[in-house]
């Protein structure tokens, strides 16, 4: 009986070391598979890379954000009375460079200092943010307006 014990589970245990072998050739085939199209590596790696990219241009608009709403604070209303208290602030960046617009304000109440500093805080992060999107623009200067008052409150031209 223990010879017919014995053929039963070499019967029994030979389908299960060639499902096995089969398993063990599929899965190389998949994974050579995946090497010949890119990896399953390379693709996680540009996802994490993707998703590491995403943030930190989230980062970046938030904080660019913060600093905008940090400078029209500084500029509060732009109250004047002639177009002599009223300039043109350079704030963001194009991707060739130079400002993405301009604010107009009042030297009155207006600390220039901190609002320059804050300006040029802009201007940095959009330009951060621009080389992070890797963007590409046309060339093209912004010009600032002039600066006047009108009805009491400073605005570009």
């Amino acid at each position: 009986m223990s010879s017919k014990s014995v053929r039963v589970s070499l019967r029994r245990a030979a389908p299960r070391t060639h499902g096995h072998v089969a398993r063990s050739l599929a899965a190389v085939g998949v994974a050579l598979s995946l090497a010949a199209c890119g990896g399953v590596g390379q693709q996680v790696e540009q996802a994490v890379q993707d998703g590491a990219a995403s943030a930190q241009q989230t980062v970046l608009r938030a904080r660019i954000d913060l600093v905008e709403a940090q400078i029209v604070a500084g500029i509060n209303v732009a109250a004047c009375t002639s177009d002599a208290q009223c300039r043109a602030l350079p704030i963001g960046a194009t991707a060739c460079g130079g400002p993405g617009r301009y604010l107009a304000y009042s030297i009155n109440n207006t600390d220039e200092g901190t609002l320059a500093g804050l300006a040029a805080d802009h201007r940095r992060l959009s330009a951060d943010l621009l080389a992070a999107q890797q963007a590409i623009g046309p060339c093209v200067v912004v010009e600032p307006g002039r600066p006047a008052c009108e009805l009491l409150t400073c605005r570009l031209r």
